[in-house]
């Protein structure tokens, strides 16, 4: 898990720095659709397929498009549909007008090094309008510049899509491989589970660095209370299987205390002492957390 995690995050990086170095898209997008074939999103998958393939790829699966393909697909035709004209006169009525120019029937579906290869004929198409005369030569050389023109409007904009999600799979990825250092190969699923539940927490883990001692205490002991709020359904009152003690719960501690305590009942022998081992750290961290109005205090606990 760990080596996997690294190498996603090494790579996830390695994309960003590339794509903000203005690399060709047709390069960095192969990296970028290895990545997404390793964290398993089908859907930026299938849409970087289809920007290095154009519309000769992908392939459809033996059993059909799942949701999660269509979704990648309309990801590509929605960033690849491309504004045309016919003729200047039509661009002419379009600017006389103040209209913008339609999009929507038309697109430029090549794969991505072919794209950039239209995009890059700019100078060649400006130089020919010295030597244009006829209309119809005319009309020609605008639907050619507004072929250009769009190409790299298209670009733009896959590489600011492209930017966007490979900065959040960094993030999401480098938080996943700080919990799995700290906490365990096990807390990444424990936290996936665990989902808005364990939120704060998960935020107490990014935190837990020089300086953000107290803020990682604070909102650890939120989560403790937010798990005893949403985990316990029991009564207002409650009677401890490990010690006998009958005793009111009030407030989401003691409930989640009491939460605890219904899990060691129903735990098998060689779980109960951990279960025991966790109501003391759920102490323990709710006391630190409520001393954390004094940083100091904090950061001398360590």
């Amino acid at each position: 898990m760990n080596d996997q995690l690294t190498e996603a995050d090494e790579l996830a990086l390695a994309v960003v720095q590339r794509l903000e170095a203005n690399e060709l898209l047709s390069i960095v997008a192969l990296a970028a659709h290895r990545l997404a074939e390793m964290r398993h999103d089908v859907i930026n998958a299938t849409w970087l397929e289809a920007e290095i393939s154009g519309l000769s790829g992908p392939t459809r699966p033996a059993g059909g498009w799942s949701n999660e393909h269509l979704k990648g697909h309309r990801i590509f035709f929605r960033l690849r549909s491309a504004s045309r004209v016919e003729s200047l006169d039509e661009l002419l009525g379009y600017v006389k007008r103040g209209e913008p120019l339609p999009k929507g029937e038309h697109g430029l579906y090549a794969a991505l090094a072919g794209l950039e290869l239209v995009a890059s004929r700019e100078v060649e198409a400006s130089s020919a309008t010295s030597a244009t005369k006829s209309s119809q030569e005319a009309d020609l050389l605008i639907q050619r510049l507004m072929t250009i023109s769009e190409a790299q409007r298209i670009l733009v904009l896959v590489r600011q899509r492209m930017h966007q999600w490979a900065s959040l799979t960094r993030a999401r990825v480098h938080s996943e491989r700080r919990l799995s250092q700290m906490l365990g190969p096990d807390a990444v699923t424990v936290f996936s589970a665990g989902a808005s539940l364990l939120d704060e927490l998960s935020k107490a883990v990014d935190n837990l660095r020089p300086g953000m001692q107290a803020t990682a205490a604070i909102q650890a002991r939120t989560a403790l209370l937010t798990l005893g709020r949403e985990l316990y359904a029991g009564g207002s009152e409650h009677k401890s299987p490990i010690t006998g003690e009958v005793h009111e719960v009030k407030g989401e501690k003691n409930a989640l205390f009491a939460f605890l305590d219904d899990l060691w009942s129903q735990a098998g022998p060689d779980r109960r002492s951990m279960i025991e081992r966790a109501i003391g750290l759920v102490d323990e961290a709710h006391d630190l957390g409520s001393k954390a109005k004094n940083p100091f205090a904090i950061a001398a606990n360590g």
